[in-house]
């Protein structure tokens, strides 16, 4: 049995430490259960207080996010991006482009509406540039008189 500060007698410690802060007297210094001494981790809109006072750092990391690089400069340097990932913040105002590269190198950048943000990641795709395999123009057909027939 666990008995209370009262001397009341419970059958789990959880209850008795329950009454005991329930019915906790004048020169008692025990805190009421659920309370604590510590300060709270959360602001009024319930984010955590260190990401909310770091929301709006600049990022420290030069090499993994340079500023005043261009996706054109990005993709003549690396070449089209092998994926392209574009992560939406609508209620922050934050489009974060990310794109991997066929030789490891990986650039993100941020933007303040989605549309700049799908036309830099659509950029970094290579989406302006010809395909490879693709001809530039159709080939004209071969002198010996044959033709292909045109199917439906």
């Amino acid at each position: 049995m666990f008995k209370s500060k009262d001397g009341k007698s419970f059958g789990s410690a959880y209850v008795a430490k329950k009454r005991d802060s329930m019915h906790a007297g004048a020169g008692d210094k025990s805190m009421p259960m659920g309370e604590s001494k510590a300060a709270p981790r959360t602001n009024p809109q319930g984010e955590a207080l260190m990401s909310a006072a770091n929301a709006n750092a600049p990022d420290n990391d030069v090499k993994a996010n340079p500023e005043g690089v261009d996706a054109a400069s990005v993709v003549a340097q690396h070449g089209p991006a092998v994926s392209t990932t574009v992560h939406h913040d609508h209620k922050g105002g934050n489009h974060v482009v990310v794109s991997r590269h066929a030789n490891g190198h990986v650039h993100t950048s941020k933007h303040s509406s989605a549309k700049e943000a799908h036309d830099e990641a659509a950029q970094l795709a290579g989406a302006d540039q010809p395909a490879a395999g693709a001809p530039a123009a159709p080939e004209a057909p071969e002198s010996d008189g044959f033709s292909l027939p045109k199917l439906a």
